[in-house]
């Protein structure tokens, strides 16, 4: 496939940062995200934000919401997730994994996010994170996802 300069580009897929907070401190972070950080975004913006794109790229995309690590500010992940739903905008999520400790409380989690509209799962395995974040813990939200959504909805990446 050949880029044309007189045809735009056709994103199909945006990520939401809903956070900078993270459990990990990478050295390859391309957001400088941490356990320093505190702000999260509104619910009120995270509609905005999606609003505007479905306003400019109608139907046809989705959205992955990811931080730092969102499950560190469940309520708005949720929150958001309803939000994408409630547009009509696919959702699906990117985690570290690194807030797994209780394979219950994961699976209760991830059924919660699901019947809230999320599609799908990410999990990142990078041995950038398994410098913070034991491996064990990506295993018990992989295990769970999957228990929850399928192996077909779970991403390891």
């Amino acid at each position: 496939m050949r880029f044309s300069s007189r045809r735009p580009l056709q994103p199909r897929d945006i990520g939401l940062i809903l956070g900078y907070r993270c459990q990990a401190a990478c050295a390859h972070c391309l957001y400088n995200c941490g356990p320093a950080w505190q702000e999260w975004i509104d619910p009120d913006e995270v509609r905005a934000a999606l609003s505007a794109a479905k306003c400019a790229w109608g139907s046809g995309f989705q959205v992955h919401l990811t931080g730092g690590e969102p499950f560190l500010n469940y309520p708005l992940l949720l929150a958001s997730t309803q939000i994408a739903r409630n547009l009509d905008i696919p959702v699906y999520l990117e985690t570290n994994a690194g807030w797994c400790r209780d394979l219950d409380l994961a699976e209760g989690r991830f059924h919660e996010l699901r019947e809230a509209g999320l599609g799908a799962v990410l999990v990142s395995v990078s041995p950038f994170h398994q410098e913070a974040i034991p491996l064990g813990r990506a295993l018990e939200a992989i295990s769970a996802a999957r228990a929850v959504f399928g192996s077909g909805r779970v991403i390891v990446y």
